[in-house]
């Protein structure tokens, strides 16, 4: 059997997090999911795994993890 591939969610809602592990239930034999709540969490996980997508909606979370400066975001 084929490794699978390490995905991580990231999103500070828990219900979006929730949909998508619902959704993606089905994929849980092909796909390592990680499913994570705030930039820090993912960012501690991205240091012990190597994953092959990273998957966030834009705000605090997304930052926190491409490491984009404050002062770069936009209003």
């Amino acid at each position: 059997m084929a490794s699978k591939h390490n995905i991580l969610f990231v999103d500070d809602d828990q219900n979006v997090l929730d949909g998508f592990r619902r959704m993606l239930r089905s994929m849980q034999h092909e796909w390592d999911m990680n499913f994570v709540n705030c930039g820090q969490e993912a960012l501690s996980l991205i240091a012990k795994k190597n994953f092959r997508v990273i998957l966030s909606r834009p705000g605090v979370a997304c930052t926190a993890v491409v490491g984009v400066p404050p002062a770069a975001e936009e209003p």
